[in-house]
């Protein structure tokens, strides 16, 4: 079955060791308490359970300052900074296994004058393959990250 909610403080407590999979997009730069949330989810989860989340909204990215100020600007929600190592680390810190895989862009990015400019320098800057292999090494805006957290890893051979 699959659902949403809004998050709220007690609705996980219900969920103890429930989920085989949690997935989450964009909502990991939202979260002000990270190592809270991380436990929450591994307590959900099933043991060899995964949570797959995906973030492009962060301090490697080099378009992130203007994106958290528009995002600090016109939303409800607060951005919050963080590095890729330090989710990896707060995650692990809790009992997560934690890998990373880069996203590709396969799709065509759509031309907004206003947020072009809102997210980036121009369109230019987030087609260009040059610039892109500049960062290759980094993250870039739409080179999302799929960051998969494994739960109380199987023991194998026993």
């Amino acid at each position: 079955m699959i659902g949403y909610t809004k998050y709220q403080d007690y609705i996980l407590e219900e969920y103890k060791s429930y989920f085989d999979v949690v997935y989450s997009q964009e909502v990991i730069y939202t979260i002000k308490y990270l190592k809270i949330h991380a436990q929450e989810i591994f307590d959900t989860l099933k043991r060899g359970g995964y949570y797959f989340a995906t973030i492009g909204s962060h301090i490697e990215n080099p378009l992130w300052s203007k994106r958290r100020q528009l995002i600090r600007d016109e939303e409800e929600y607060y951005a919050y900074d963080y590095s890729l190592e330090e989710i990896a680390d707060i995650f692990y810190s809790i009992g997560f296994q934690v890998s990373l895989k880069r996203l590709p862009v396969d799709y065509p990015l759509i031309y907004n004058p206003k947020l072009t400019k809102d997210f980036s320098n121009s369109l230019y800057d987030l087609v260009n393959i040059q610039r892109m292999k500049q960062y290759l090494s980094q993250f870039v805006f739409l080179l999302k990250i799929a960051i998969f957290f494994f739960s109380n890893p199987p023991i194998y051979g026993v």
